[in-house]
């Protein structure tokens, strides 16, 4: 993600990002940003508590979800789509499978920091799902959801 920012802010000179959350990478992350001089778009908030996050969700135009390595199941991809923010999301792991439904263009190779930088710009430039779309498409993951996919599969096999 960060090697992709410098075409990203080429594109969006008031382009921000914002990265979330702290972790054994933070020191060579921030060392990285300052290296490549994005001192002025990129801003680490470190922890912050779940109605903040949500704040952050809904003041951003959209989430980056850039995992390299074996990734769970899409949560943070789910929670931002909830909030009506779309997800620009890895193929690696479960990520592609919280977004892919919704719009397989928010999927970018995780080895590429070309194709997530300019998956980012179209994003910026408006090529996003809307904010009702991505909420309706949380929701198909909601307990309710799942507990009806599951009745009905019972319902078939006991048939």
């Amino acid at each position: 993600l960060i090697e992709s920012w410098p075409a990203v802010v080429s594109a969006h000179r008031d382009a921000c990002l914002m990265i979330v959350g702290t972790g054994t990478a933070e020191n060579d992350l921030r060392a990285q940003v300052s290296a490549a001089g994005l001192d002025d778009s990129i801003q680490f908030t470190g922890r912050v508590d779940d109605p903040t996050l949500t704040q952050l969700y809904t003041l951003a135009d959209l989430t980056v979800v850039p995992s390299v390595a074996l990734e769970g199941f899409g949560l943070i991809a789910l929670e931002s789509l909830a909030t009506g923010r779309p997800a620009v999301v890895t193929d690696c792991g479960g990520l592609p499978d919280a977004v892919r439904g919704l719009d397989p263009t928010l999927i970018v190779p995780s080895d590429n920091a070309e194709a997530l930088g300019a998956r980012l710009i179209s994003a910026l430039d408006g090529v996003l799902p809307s904010a009702q779309q991505c909420r309706r498409h949380a929701e198909s993951f909601s307990w309710a959801a799942a507990a009806q996919r599951h009745h009905a599969v019972y319902s078939e096999l006991s048939a």
